[in-house]
C-alpha cells in the first residue's frame, strides 16, 4: 500500500483529496500545525505529524517525513478571507511560498525521497484572459494573484531538482455543496434575488470537488505527467451562464445581477478573483485520459444541490 503525507488537509480541498485517496487504498499521513484539530476532522487515518514551518528545524522534520511514495501540499492562507491589505498579501504569499520551501528542503534530506510532489496553485497564474482561452504551455498574466501564483511554483518546481516529479495543479473555482463560492452565491437565489455577479460576460472556470480529488489521485498513478496541470472542467462557462444553471437547478429567479462596484466595496482589490475572466482548458488531463464524472456545470450542480 503507498503511502502519501497531506499537507493543508483540514480545508474542504484537502478533506475531499484525503477521503478520494483512502477510497483509492492509499495510505494516508496528515501534515499541520493543529493535531487535535486534525484527528478531530479527518478520524481514522495512518498518521498525524504536527509542523509549525517557522519553528521547525529541517533536520527534525526530515526524520518525520522520511518514506512517503508521494506529498500533496495544499497549504495557504485564504484568498478572499480578508481584505488584500499590504499585510495581508504578505500572508498570502509567504503561506504559501515559505511552506513549500521547508517541505521541499526537509524532503530533500530523506534517505528515500517521494516519487512525487503535488502542489496546489491556482488558474489566478493566467491573470484576466479575457475572451482568450489559456492552456498549460501559456505563460503568467499580470496582477497580483499571478505574482502569488508564480511565486508560489517557482518554489514547487524545486522538487525537482532532488528527483521528485513535481506537479503543480493550477485549480479554478471548486464547486461544493459544503462550502466555497457556490455557498456564498447560494444565497442570495435562496432569497430570490440571485443573478451574475459584475457584468456576467466574464468567463468562469470550474471544477466539481469530486473531479478536482480525483485529479490530484490521477497525477500520483500517472507517473508521465509532470509540470502544471489545469485543474478545471473542460467546459467554462460565462458568469451569466453559471447563474441562469444555478437558478433553474434550484427553481429561483436569476435576474438580478449583482453591479461590480458593490463587489469593490465588500471585497476591495480582492474583488478581481470573481470579476476578472479565467478562460481556462485542462489540456494535460485531457491528453492524459483523465475521466471528468461532471465535465458540464448542469449535471455538476444537480449532483451538489440535489
Amino acid at each position: 500500500m503507498k503511502r502519501v503525507l497531506v499537507s493543508g488537509a483540514s480545508g474542504l480541498t484537502g478533506k475531499s483529496i484525503v477521503n478520494e485517496l483512502k477510497a483509492n487504498q492509499f495510505e494516508v499521513t496528515v501534515l499541520g500545525r493543529n493535531l487535535v484539530k486534525l484527528k478531530k476532522e479527518l478520524p481514522g487515518l495512518s498518521g498525524y505529524i504536527e509542523w509549525n514551518y517557522s519553528e521547525e528545524s529541517i533536520a527534525g522534520f526530515s526524520n518525520k517525513v522520511e518514506g512517503f511514495d508521494s506529498v500533496i501540499h495544499l497549504s495557504g492562507a485564504g484568498i478572499i478571507d480578508k481584505k488584500w491589505s499590504d499585510d495581508y498579501k504578505k500572508v498570502i504569499i509567504e503561506s504559501r511560498t515559505k511552506t513549500t520551501s521547508a517541505l521541499i528542503k526537509a524532503l530533500s534530506n530523506c534517505e528515500q525521497k517521494p516519487e512525487s510532489f503535488i502542489c496546489a496553485s491556482a488558474i489566478g497564474y493566467y491573470g484576466d484572459t479575457g475572451e482568450f482561452e489559456k492552456n498549460e504551455s501559456d505563460t503568467n498574466g499580470k496582477g497580483f494573484l499571478p505574482e502569488v501564483c508564480t511565486a508560489w511554483e517557482n518554489e514547487a518546481v524545486k522538487a525537482s531538482e532532488h528527483g521528485m516529479r513535481e506537479v503543480r495543479m493550477r485549480i479554478g473555482v471548486v464547486l461544493t455543496a459544503e462550502g466555497g463560492a457556490l455557498k456564498k452565491m447560494l444565497l442570495p437565489f435562496k432569497l430570490f434575488i440571485g443573478g451574475p455577479i459584475g457584468s456576467g460576460e466574464q468567463w468562469m472556470s470550474w471544477i466539481h470537488i469530486n473531479d478536482l480529488a480525483a485529479a490530484f489521485v490521477f497525477a500520483i498513478e500517472h507517473k508521465e505527467i509532470s509540470g502544471a496541470i489545469n485543474g478545471t472542467s473542460p467546459y467554462p462557462v460565462k458568469m451569466k451562464h453559471f447563474a441562469s444553471v444555478l437558478g433553474k437547478t434550484i427553481s429561483r429567479p436569476h435576474i438580478f445581477p449583482v453591479p461590480s462596484f458593490v463587489i469593490k466595496l465588500i471585497l476591495g482589490e480582492s474583488a478581481s478573483t470573481v470579476l476578472e475572466s479565467q478562460k481556462v482548458y485542462p489540456k494535460v488531463l485531457k491528453e492524459s485520459g483523465f475521466n471528468f464524472k461532471f465535465p458540464e456545470l448542469p449535471a455538476a450542480l444537480k449532483n451538489l444541490l440535489k
